[in-house]
């Protein structure tokens, strides 16, 4: 997976990783910041970093190189390097972990991630995901649940056959049931945008019509749907 094209906590995979991304040190003239220390995309844990770099790439690459040799035997290869579209991708393995360093070049500096993967976890849903309404049919595209400050988020993609209208009424009503108050809905020109409101969270809906699919984009803060 590139992070680029995900859309990513806490499941019943491990809240956090053994391995630690604050463990390998920083490149001279590079700005490291967390996307997210404790993330699950899929069921699946995560660490991601963005990085900017003022480096050369070649300059960069060998650094981290060298940085992760630290971590295998004296003559073992530790990194794989290729390229997947417009990135250029360093990998290795670290303690049963997958790191990956993904680089391109943006208004003259490198940008890019940071991330680190568990090799060997068993992947399952969370309880939010698994309880979020859906009409008969539905796919699950993408679930992701993450820290926001002291505050659980979780971003759900599902996408189904029903109308733009057959889907805004569903979620209108089975949302609402579950005792989230709406606060507002707005439907027009193939799309719909819903916003919910209670106590323990909100919740933010919005659904696009694509040709034959309707896709629902929902976002949540809060510990329970």
């Amino acid at each position: 997976m590139t992070l680029v094209a995900s859309v990513s906590l806490l499941t019943g995979a491990a809240n956090t990783l053994a391995f630690d991304l604050q463990q390998l040190a920083t490149p001279p003239q590079t700005q490291l910041s967390w996307v997210g220390k404790h993330i699950v995309q899929n069921g699946m844990p995560m660490q991601i970093l963005q990085l900017q770099s003022s480096l050369p790439q070649a300059e960069l690459l060998r650094f981290y190189r060298q940085e992760w040799q630290a971590f295998h035997k004296p003559g073992e290869r530790s990194s794989i390097t290729r390229d997947v579209g417009e990135w250029r991708m360093l990998s290795t393995l670290v303690d049963a972990h997958h790191i990956v360093l993904q680089l391109k070049r943006e208004a003259g500096q490198l940008t890019g991630f940071l991330s680190a993967i568990p090799l060997d976890t068993r992947t399952e849903q969370s309880s939010i995901t698994k309880q979020f309404p859906r009409q008969n049919g539905s796919q699950l595209i993408s679930s992701t649940e993450s820290n926001d400050g002291n505050a659980k988020a979780t971003t759900l993609i599902l996408q189904n056959r029903y109308s733009l209208r057959d889907s805004h009424n569903f979620y209108k009503t089975a949302l609402q049931r579950k005792g989230w108050k709406l606060s507002r809905s707005d439907v027009s020109r193939g799309t719909a945008v819903m916003l919910f409101d209670r106590t323990s969270g909100s919740l933010q809906l919005a659904m696009r019509r694509d040709k034959d699919m309707t896709f629902i984009f929902a976002n949540l803060r809060g510990e329970e749907i």
